[in-house]
């Protein structure tokens, strides 16, 4: 049960960021030129995605990782108007980021010959 919450966390997280990039930027400038995080209108939408994401990891230290934090303690409360808890241990509803070195969790749900297939830029989002 945890695993399908967790990706179903992976699928929103895609899924707002597609739609916080999609919408049209305002006459900002700098950061929030690109990166504008506007509450969902869609209010069922909106409830489901609060119901769904419960907290957030991000594994590892690397820049990229902290990039990816400082990015989704941003997004998060304005996408979905309340704040996610970024915690250290996976529950239900947890979305769950990093990479194989850096998560056991991750790690068993990946196979090598996979991440070969990939190359350095792929990426894996399932649903557990």
């Amino acid at each position: 049960m945890r695993y399908e919450s967790l990706c179903k966390g992976i699928f929103l997280f895609l899924y707002i960021t597609l739609y916080a990039l999609s919408n049209t930027a305002n006459a900002d400038d700098g950061y929030t030129l690109w990166f504008k995080y506007q509450n969902i209108d869609d209010k069922e939408r909106l409830r489901e995605y609060q119901q769904t994401i419960s907290s957030v990891i991000v594994s590892g230290n690397s820049k990229t990782c902290r990039t990816i934090r400082d990015e989704l303690k941003n997004s998060l409360p304005a996408l979905l108007g309340k704040t996610i808890p970024f915690e250290k241990m996976i529950q239900t509803g947890t979305l769950l980021i990093g990479t194989p070195s850096s998560s056991d969790f991750i790690k068993k749900l990946t196979t090598a010959t996979l991440l070969d297939l990939l190359g350095q830029e792929g990426y894996v989002i399932k649903s557990v």
